[in-house]
């Protein structure tokens, strides 16, 4: 199906992608961006339940080219947005579901986690990451911990729901511990992060932002300490159980319609592209960029 956009999310993704294509992963050329809001153009003859007009939002998707007026995707990653609970803005929508979404998959799925759970969040500003305190804490999690790299973030922390915030450099020397950890980070604070596990606690890995050689974790070690590492790949689930990202998608808009997460989101005209990314790389952004072509709304 087409979709008329209204706003592409921005993400490190992204960055990584325009780079070096991940190692030659995308090919060069491309257009960035894999999440999208808009409005329907046209449907495909097998299309079910979503039709021209309507507001949708798209799941994080393998593949490119949000940052366009109009793109197409397939029908399978589309969420319809009209209800009469309301309208969610196609900023916010894009900034907060798909984010959401990842949250949900990670802390009810991978990590299981439970009623008063303690949880460590590495990259507390980012994109991804800023939508955690809220979902933890909805699912009934304890107290919710952030890690920055720089005493400059850690009110803009606070501000997304964190109860505390802690600097990367500080955690190999914390006397604290957790139960789950979300790490989309990866490299040095990876492992620094796996040593502040309780007994039974389970890091997820949620991405590799530092763009770093990925860390190996020895088997034995995990097996002594009585901990666990989880990977969650949100595309790579969706393709494999598309059923349940559907259904964490739909518990994801309630609770972005509800008002129940944060969702910090800034929004720069689609010519300001290198401009988002400069401020991802910079580290300036908190929560997420979006994208909004100018002349998207004469075409709905």
């Amino acid at each position: 199906m087409s979709i008329a956009v209204q706003a592409a999310a921005v993400g490190l993704i992204d960055v990584l992608f325009r780079r070096d294509g991940l190692g030659g992963l995308v090919p060069v050329p491309f257009i960035p961006g894999i999440e999208v809001a808009g409005r329907i153009l046209e449907v495909g003859d097998d299309v079910e339940g979503l039709t021209p007009g309507q507001p949708v939002v798209t799941l994080s998707r393998p593949g490119t080219s949000g940052y366009a007026e109009i793109v197409v995707v397939p029908a399978s990653v589309v969420l319809p947005l009209d209800d009469d609970s309301g309208p969610i803005a196609p900023d916010t929508a894009v900034a907060g579901i798909p984010n959401v979404v990842t949250a949900l998959a990670a802390l009810d799925d991978a990590a299981r986690l439970r009623a008063e759970d303690e949880v460590l969040v590495l990259g507390a500003t980012g994109g991804l990451a800023s939508v955690f305190p809220s979902v933890a804490k909805a699912l009934g999690a304890g107290r919710v911990t952030g890690a920055v790299s720089r005493a400059g973030s850690v009110e803009r922390a606070l501000a997304l729901g964190y109860d505390d915030v802690l600097l990367t450099d500080e955690l190999p020397h914390t006397a604290a511990r957790f139960d789950v950890i979300v790490d989309p980070v990866g490299g040095a604070s990876r492992v620094a992060a796996l040593s502040l596990l309780q007994p039974l606690g389970r890091l997820i890995a949620v991405g590799n932002a530092s763009d770093a050689e990925q860390v190996l974790v020895g088997t034995n070690d995990l097996w002594l300490s009585n901990t666990g590492v989880v990977g969650l790949n949100i595309a790579a689930l969706l393709e494999a159980r598309p059923q349940r990202v559907r259904s964490l998608a739909a518990r994801a808009i309630d609770l972005v319609r509800a008002g129940a997460v944060i969702v910090p989101v800034e929004s720069l005209p689609l010519e300001q592209a290198a401009e988002a990314h400069r401020r991802l790389e910079s580290r300036e952004a908190v929560g997420r960029i979006v994208l909004t072509p100018v002349t998207s709304e004469r075409r709905l």
